[in-house]
């Protein structure tokens, strides 16, 4: 709840500019113009007063008329969003074109999201576009009700009821399989060899199998994914437990865990977990909840989860462990790179970003000429945050994986130079 002055301060009617116009109006009014006789500060001070005064009261009179539409406002069940698309949330008000010199416009204060405002006719249709992925129970906006001039302005809260999902966006992800992990089956190869057999056949990338083994160059040459597989007597088991690690810049990250959720890029058999829910899932559907509700986990506790998860129950579901990360460190990296240390699972580490920023690497006359481009760079991972998450996590032994989530590409860890 609002503090008491600052609810005071959104039902008063007059702004500061107002407030300005309206003492120094009544000024040159009484002091310039009634007491010196002064025709022109007496005429000007008369019409500063009037405009306050027409501001105040169509200002008042559009908060009065709003009123019974704002308490319609409600959500309808759960409602499903995704962060980095544009939805109609079906929510409208009245445009006031009968009245004059009144704007009408409001915003999201949670969960966190751009509103953008399609007028159309006598009404204006509200659009939304999510910035994080949450599970809230309930949507509270703020409705300004402003004159043209900024004289005067009233802020009507409301707050809806109604569970709203918002997942991460995929992106361009949906365009490649993300991420496969690999089981070994259940005979062995020839005894001289290793355990799981020879990788001399080669064959078409397929669910289950993990990226650090795609041959990237016939990939240049054929634009086809093959990988190097052992020989086997009967076709592998292929099972994969997930992870999402939750920290800063981790939403194309989710976004990457949600694509490989739905493409059925984890096989067959698989489940997954995340900060912020003690259980697993194997369901789309409740895996995708486990992700939203993982982008509310606060700093102390991310990263903590993963020892246990792959200690657990989970890590006896298959030999290989997809876990997805955040592009930047925090405190979650060193919690991850020690459960990796710990851990006999085989782990590969995912790393989703939009893109790459590279201008602090770059010679001052580039950044100079490339400074056009900053809009392209919004939402870019700096390379040198990103170069230590990868560092970290490769001296582990892990498996690293680079994902671009805006151009839809993937790229070894090792190739981090090569990346857009």
């Amino acid at each position: 709840m609002a503090p008491p002055a600052q609810r005071a301060r959104e039902l008063f009617p007059l702004t500061t500019s107002g407030m300005l116009v309206a003492v120094g109006s009544g000024w040159a009014f009484q002091h310039y113009g009634m007491g010196r006789i002064d025709l022109i500060l007496l005429v000007i001070g008369a019409i500063g007063i009037a405009l306050v005064v027409l501001s105040v009261s169509a200002v008042l009179v559009g908060v009065l008329a709003l009123r019974p539409w704002v308490a319609q406002i409600g959500e309808s069940g759960t409602r499903t969003l995704e962060c980095g698309v544009w939805s109609q949330s079906g929510v409208r008000l009245p445009a006031l074109r009968w009245l004059p010199f009144v704007h009408i416009a409001w915003r999201w204060v949670s969960p966190d999201a751009r509103v953008t405002m399609d007028r159309t006719g006598k009404w204006i249709l509200e659009r939304v576009l999510p910035r994080r992925r949450t599970i809230v129970g309930s949507v509270e906006r703020h409705i300004d009700v402003t004159d043209v001039f900024g004289l005067a302005g009233v802020t009507l809260r409301h707050r809806s009821t109604g569970q709203v999902t918002v997942l991460p966006g995929s992106g361009a992800l949906n365009r490649i399989r993300v991420v496969k992990g690999l089981a070994g089956g259940h005979d062995l190869s020839h005894p001289d060899g290793p355990p799981t057999g020879d990788r001399i056949d080669l064959r078409p990338y397929a669910p289950g199998d993990p990226v650090r083994l795609v041959l990237w160059k016939v990939f240049a040459r054929s634009r086809r994914l093959v990988v190097r597989t052992p020989e086997r007597a009967i076709s592998p088991v292929q099972k994969t437990i997930a992870y999402m690690v939750a920290g800063p810049n981790d939403e194309a990250s989710a976004g990457a865990a949600r694509s490989a959720l739905e493409d059925g890029s984890l096989g067959e058999d698989w489940v997954m977990g995340a900060d912020g829910t003690p259980t697993i899932s194997s369901e789309v559907g409740e895996a995708l909840t486990t992700l939203a509700r993982s982008g509310t986990v606060e700093e102390p506790v991310q990263g903590i989860g993963l020892h246990a998860f792959l200690s657990g129950d989970a890590a006896s579901v298959g030999s290989r462990a997809i876990v997805f990360v955040p592009a930047t460190p925090g405190v979650w990296l060193a919690r991850a790179a020690a459960a990796a240390r710990g851990s006999t699972t085989d782990i590969e580490f995912v790393i989703a970003f939009d893109g790459i920023d590279r201008t602090a690497v770059q010679s001052r006359w580039k950044r100079l000429v490339m400074k056009g481009a900053a809009d392209d760079r919004e939402g870019a991972v700096p390379i040198q945050e990103l170069r230590k998450v990868v560092d970290a996590l490769q001296d582990t032994g892990a498996g690293v994986t680079l994902l671009d989530r805006k151009m839809g590409r993937a790229y070894p860890g090792n190739q981090l130079g090569g990346a857009s």
